[in-house]
């Protein structure tokens, strides 16, 4: 019995060889997100003359809801070609059959996208107060102020609902969901920032290689917790694996002379997980376990073998007494980081001393050497770790 390796058309001029599929690009796309399914396409479909195959998650790991759009882009011998498919559509490849003659039809006209709009910030709680001593809520005012916006603006002050501990620095704490993602956000009082819905709020989740996202922690012991998000979000979130020291650098010490323990909970495109981590332990997440061996990054070793940044404190004004506390700023940008850099001004924590040039004071470590900094207002800090 023979067996058939190619299918031979026998034309007047001499003998012509089938064709066969090579897939360049494939991708998933949801919005401005996207899964590459290039490797899984061309497991399916190269080297063969047709191939039909279904848009579903054996594609590439994305949640039913999304109902993303498969793009295909693939050529038979020099002949390039491009489809597209909805999802749960079969999608189909293949080249000039030689033993009929047919040809495949053309692709399909490519159609101008226009990118979902960006979701709206959805308050859901906001308090003003000092934990421990008193709140009032301020969830109606600032849900009154930024609802229904894809980017808000907000500065801590008693004008939310009243000053509930008078005397004392102040912290206004927000809770808000973007799409299918929630976040929490600490401001100190007489600072701002922003809260903001991006395009990566559009899907849930999206495709599990597209780095970790930090949604909870809390530092402490028993209910002396303080929030840790914002400072771990910044250091963590898009990197496949962050590695970091549990420590006192992140929100401050809510529980003096007590052993602390760190709770985070991260999520890895739709699925979350959970650890606690003890004080001056070293921690590490990752979403490396969703990534197949062979699509896993080449990552560098984790960060806490290097030398990296710890900011002891910072004061920001007319040294020594008219100035406010930059510490939450400079933890931020700086802590457990190789390198920094930051402006002196008066965004750091507000204006302790108008009309007069202020200065910025820095106390930090790399690694073991402790040093401080000293620069003018307007200039650049930068710091570095040899």
């Amino acid at each position: 019995m023979k067996k058939v390796i190619a299918t031979l058309w026998m034309m007047g001029f001499g003998i012509v060889q089938a064709q066969v599929l090579r897939v360049d690009e494939a991708t998933l796309a949801i919005g401005y997100v996207e899964c590459d399914a290039t490797s899984r396409m061309q497991q399916l479909c190269n080297g063969r003359p047709n191939c039909d195959v279904r848009v579903d998650g054996n594609l590439c790991p994305v949640a039913v809801q999304d109902q993303p759009t498969l793009n295909v882009r693939y050529r038979c011998g020099q002949d390039r070609y491009r489809v597209e498919a909805a999802w749960g559509q079969w999608v189909s490849l293949y080249c000039e059959n030689t033993a009929t003659g047919t040809e495949p039809p053309p692709p399909p006209p490519v159609q101008a996208y226009n990118p979902p709009p960006l979701p709206v910030l959805e308050i859901r709680e906001a308090r003003y107060g000092l934990p421990g001593h008193g709140w009032c809520d301020a969830t109606w005012s600032v849900a009154n102020q930024c609802s229904q916006q894809s980017e808000c603006r907000v500065r801590a002050s008693n004008g939310w609902c009243g000053d509930p501990v008078p005397g004392e620095v102040k912290q206004l704490q927000i809770r808000y969901r973007c799409g299918w993602n929630e976040r929490d956000v600490v401001i100190g009082e007489k600072q701002s920032d922003v809260l903001r819905c991006t395009t990566s709020d559009t899907a849930y989740g999206g495709a599990g290689n597209q780095g970790l996202q930090v949604i909870q922690a809390e530092y402490g012991i028993d209910q002396r917790r303080c929030n840790a998000r914002p400072a771990l979000s910044d250091r963590c979130d898009g990197d496949y694996r962050c590695s970091f020291k549990v420590g006192n650098q992140w929100c401050g010490d809510p529980a003096r002379h007590q052993v602390k323990n760190l709770l985070i909970r991260w999520r890895c495109g739709w699925e979350v997980q959970e650890a606690v981590f003890q004080e001056n332990q070293w921690a590490e997440i990752s979403c490396m376990q969703r990534i197949p061996r062979h699509e896993r990054p080449d990552l560098p070793p984790p960060a806490h073998r290097h030398a990296v940044l710890h900011i002891h404190a910072a004061r920001y004004g007319l040294l020594p007494n008219r100035v406010c506390d930059a510490t939450p700023a400079l933890i931020r940008a700086c802590n457990q980081h190789a390198e920094c850099s930051i402006k002196a001004s008066n965004r750091l924590c507000g204006d302790p001393a108008r009309n007069v040039k202020k200065t910025l004071f820095v106390d930090y470590s790399c690694g073991q050497q402790r040093q401080q900094r000293r620069i003018g207002e307007g200039q650049r800090l930068k710091l570095a770790c040899p």
